[in-house]
């Protein structure tokens, strides 16, 4: 795969960034990063999906260049579509409850 296959979009929101990515123009994940904490809470809607490394090496490389080394990651608990268009939806839906309830409702629902 190449980068160009890729879509990445990011919106800035005070200290929380959402950054939407597209695989192929066949699935969408969110990937939502708290600047306090450095935590990144990767939302996707497919059940057994696995953080995307191209994304986790982007985002990675972009806090390397703010001085940040260690990024802490999580797999958010999110609810899973049942289809196999959904994502999409999914991933507004996602942004949309925690510009809401705040990032507080990730980091709260995601505790060890």
């Amino acid at each position: 795969m190449t980068l160009k296959k890729k879509t990445i979009i990011l919106i800035l929101f005070d200290l929380v960034w959402f950054l939407v990515f597209g695989f192929c123009r066949r699935h969408w994940v969110l990937a939502v990063l708290d600047m306090k904490t450095y935590t990144c809470y990767y939302l996707d809607s497919i059940r057994n999906g696995t953080i995307n490394p191209m994304l986790r090496q982007i985002i990675d490389a972009a806090m390397a260049l703010h001085a940040i080394q260690n990024v802490n990651w999580v797999k958010a608990k999110c609810p899973y579509q049942t289809g196999g268009t959904e994502c999409g939806y999914y991933v507004l839906k996602f942004m949309k409850e925690v510009v809401e309830e705040g990032i507080e409702i990730l980091a709260n629902d995601n505790a060890l």
